[in-house]
């Protein structure tokens, strides 16, 4: 699993993506620092929603629980978070519809669980595209992440999933280029978006299991929760957390080179 690299031939010009063990980063940690002080970053589902899914930050604050049924996201509108309107689809084949990845299911579940009852699924999103970069920048640099935009979330999801077959990775991520329309999508081969779904699951299996997801209990969190009750300064929680980071991947490595 910690050899798993993303091809620097997979990047767009000029763009910038997370690799594996960043990756592994923001979905065991979920705190950040602000003003000094640890706390939970109300932020984090989205975040990892968007590199799960390759959604656009517009798409992720437009999107509605009435438009999710079962695994199944259909994606009908943006929301351009810069002036709070919307704009509807970026382009015609941005109107799609995909089934999730278990990873990308059970994040859906804890924004459920951490944030009930709205029409919006996201609705914790600060309305500011400036602000929300502004605390996604403050995570990063929080925890050892290097920056990248919120865009390029949606580049790294494109990245990870290379190997699929080009028509898949378009449908999944609405690319305008050579796509059919949301209506043609319709009579599609039964059982296709599951497939996809499944292709997904196993390609971030290989940086970050299901399990380790869905997991409620982490120990590393439960360290960082501990020194956090002692008050330690943010910035000693972060140099700690990256010592025991590197010793962990090293002793997998040595365990796994052992015959």
């Amino acid at each position: 699993m910690h050899d798993v690299k993303v091809p620097d031939a997979a990047r767009k010009k000029g763009k910038k993506i997370l690799q594996p063990e960043h990756l592994q980063k923001l979905f065991r940690i979920d705190t950040t620092e602000n003003r000094g002080k640890i706390e939970f970053d109300t932020n984090i589902y989205a975040y990892r929603f968007a590199v799960l899914t390759g959604l656009r930050p517009g798409e992720l604050r437009a999107l509605r629980w009435e438009n999710i049924t079962g695994r199944t996201v259909k994606i009908t509108e943006d929301i351009s978070i810069k002036n709070n309107c919307n704009i509807g689809g970026k382009n015609e084949n941005a109107v799609r519809s995909f089934v999730m990845s278990d990873q990308a299911y059970a994040v859906l579940m804890e924004q459920k669980e951490k944030f009930p009852g709205k029409d919006l699924v996201f609705h914790n999103i600060p309305l500011s595209y400036r602000t929300f970069s502004n605390q996604w920048s403050r995570y990063c640099r929080s925890n050892g992440i290097p920056h990248i935009s919120l865009y390029e979330l949606r580049h790294t999801f494109v990245s990870i999933n290379q190997g699929l077959p080009d028509s898949q990775l378009k449908r999944l991520v609405g690319h305008s280029e050579s796509m059919d329309t949301f209506g043609v999508y319709s009579h599609k081969v039964n059982g296709e978006d599951a497939r996809i779904a499944r292709a997904v699951t196993d390609i971030f299996n290989e940086i970050i299991p299901s399990a380790q997801v869905m997991s409620k209990s982490d120990p590393l969190k439960e360290i960082r929760s501990e020194l956090e009750r002692n008050n330690l300064p943010a910035e000693s929680i972060v140099i700690i957390m990256d010592l025991i980071d590197k010793y962990t991947e090293k002793k997998i490595t040595t365990l796994n080179a052992t015959p």
